[in-house]
């Protein structure tokens, strides 16, 4: 700048204006300008890698930063603060503006990384159902799909932790990110802080309250799907899955990495940053039930935790909500994946039971030749078989009981379902059976043919039927009276919702006109309405 006006950028940097010697010096010597091109063309190119370098910065973790939290803090910072001073309209922005600018900047970049790991999760969804059909590697793709989902849902869970809360309250609102022994903010702190306008907190909590109410079902929804499949092969990995994910989300080294950053306290960040009313409008259950509390006594487990929530949300004066992001994302989903795994487990089990006894008549010689001891094994092992199935299903849904902040509260949910889903089975069950009886009988009383056969499957039956009332030892636990929901919702003194055997009886006997033990299916709704109405 010195010697020659021929660049602007070294001329405007300049502090001040050679002499016309030095110029004509420069002119005569074409090695100095040729360096002197060369040195211009370089810096000219510098603002726009900077920018370039500055916007790669955002797009990255900065809580998942190798140095540590405090060090992504520092890096987005620094970027921010390069991203204002290279602004070529800086100059004349206002610093509302320019704050408001940077702040859609930073959550931008945030959102795109946030559906780029989305998308890997999308892929990992085909990846595993790829290998459910894909034949001898399948377990090993499948394993490795596990721990991709894993690994890519905590990244995001990271993400919306440090970037997404903390970090921004940091930066933003304290206007610090590094911690020091004293206290004071360092020289580095202050150089970067004094070139960031002052950013207007109701503004940082719109935006925000908009990202998490616009990205939180985006991630549950993709999480619900992968999980499904991960659920299809057994409850033991998603159990694993669900105790890293709520690790990572509310278990206790989480919290007390980060209340113990050095500059804010998490409840303090989550306060100042969410909108609880934005993030809940579409129906994101955001705070963890409360220790001891009986949610779900009064219709439900998930009905009266998202009627809590609402309620919390719209009560600002309750001091001990604690914002979850396990409830925001995955309580319901695993809640719902449980009674999934319940229902399709229950339903094979009666499949296989059913098809069994059919292939076991089938196979049954006539009655005049069956031996009783062959009837006795056969029913025999049908029982036992059921016996173990419903053995097997209860264990592995206790596999999904991990962690144990809210393990209480979980297996008192589970042993509702698997009282439920185990008085289902085997009203089906039954229900079968007496069909299968009551075909035989109308047989006879058709044409009289295959007299053998009716005896047969009577016979076959009949002993079954003894062995499942004293041979299935899952039974008594299973059927625990005081897993059922009506005893459950006595007990908090709420409203279950059902009828009582009783009731149940006395509306069968009233439409049951000609005393034959038998109703028509139009007979048992009329019975079923009259006993619910009272």
């Amino acid at each position: 700048a010195a010697r020659t006006d021929a660049y602007p950028l070294a001329t405007a940097l300049a502090p001040a204006k050679g002499d016309a010697a030095s110029k004509a010096a420069a002119a005569a010597d074409p090695l100095l300008q040729s360096q002197m091109k060369m040195i211009y063309l370089h810096v000219q190119t510098l603002p726009d890698r900077t920018v370039r370098q500055s916007r790669r910065l955002l797009h990255r973790a900065a809580g998942l930063h190798p140095a540590g939290s405090a060090a992504g803090a520092a890096t987005t910072a620094s970027a921010l603060s390069a991203l204002d001073l290279l602004d070529p309209h800086r100059p004349a922005t206002s610093e509302g503006r320019r704050a408001a600018r940077l702040l859609d900047v930073y959550y931008d970049a945030k959102a795109r990384l946030i559906r780029g790991l989305l998308d890997r999760l999308g892929r990992t969804e085909e990846a595993a159902a790829a290998a459910d059909g894909g034949g001898g590697a399948g377990a090993t793709t499948s394993a490795t799909s596990d721990e991709t989902a894993d690994d890519v849902l905590g990244r995001i869970v990271h993400i919306l932790q440090n970037d997404i809360l903390l970090h921004p309250y940091q930066i933003f609102v304290l206007r610090r990110f590094q911690v020091t022994d004293d206290g004071r903010p360092s020289p580095e702190e202050e150089a970067v802080m004094a070139t960031l306008p002052t950013f207007d907190s109701a503004v940082l909590r719109i935006k925000a309250s908009n990202f998490l109410a616009t990205h939180l079902p985006l991630i549950r929804n993709r999480a619900k799907a992968v999980l499904m499949n991960i659920a299809g092969t057994t409850a033991a990995r998603l159990g694993n899955i669900r105790q890293s994910l709520y690790d990572k989300t509310d278990g206790a080294e989480c919290r007390r990495l980060l209340d113990g950053n050095g500059l804010c306290r998490w409840d303090d960040a989550v306060n100042a940053i969410i909108d609880f009313r934005t993030v809940s409008s579409h129906g994101t259950q955001l705070f963890s039930p409360e220790k001891g509390s009986t949610a779900g006594g009064d219709g439900g487990p998930i009905g009266a935790s998202a009627r809590r929530t609402l309620r919390q949300s719209q009560d600002s004066s309750v001091p001990d909500r604690r914002f979850s992001l396990w409830s925001a994302l995955f309580s319901t989903t695993f809640s719902s994946l449980v009674h999934s795994i319940l229902t399709s487990s229950f339903h094979s089990v009666h499949t296989r039971v059913i098809g069994t006894l059919r292939s076991s008549l089938a196979a049954a010689p006539p009655l005049r030749s069956i031996l009783p001891h062959e009837a006795h094994r056969n029913a025999l092992r049908i029982a036992t078989d059921l016996d173990l199935a419903l053995i097997k299903v209860s264990d592995d849904a206790h596999e999904l009981l991990v962690h144990a902040e809210e393990r209480e509260e979980s297996e008192r949910r589970l042993r509702q379902s698997l009282y439920v889903q185990t008085c289902e089975i085997m009203g089906r069950l039954l229900n079968e059976l007496r069909r299968m009886l009551d075909n035989n009988a109308q047989n006879k009383m058709g044409n009289g043919s295959g007299v053998e056969e009716d005896a047969t499957t009577e016979l076959i039956v009949g002993r079954l039927c003894h062995l499942l009332k004293f041979r299935l030892s899952c039974l008594p636990t299973l059927l625990d009276s005081s897993s059922s929901p009506a005893v459950m919702a006595a007990a908090v003194g709420q409203k279950s919702g059902m009828i009582s055997l009783a009731e149940l009886r006395s509306s069968f006997e009233i439409a049951d006109d000609d005393d034959d033990g038998l109703i028509s299916v139009e007979e048992a709704e009329e019975a079923a309405e009259s006993a619910f109405s009272g």
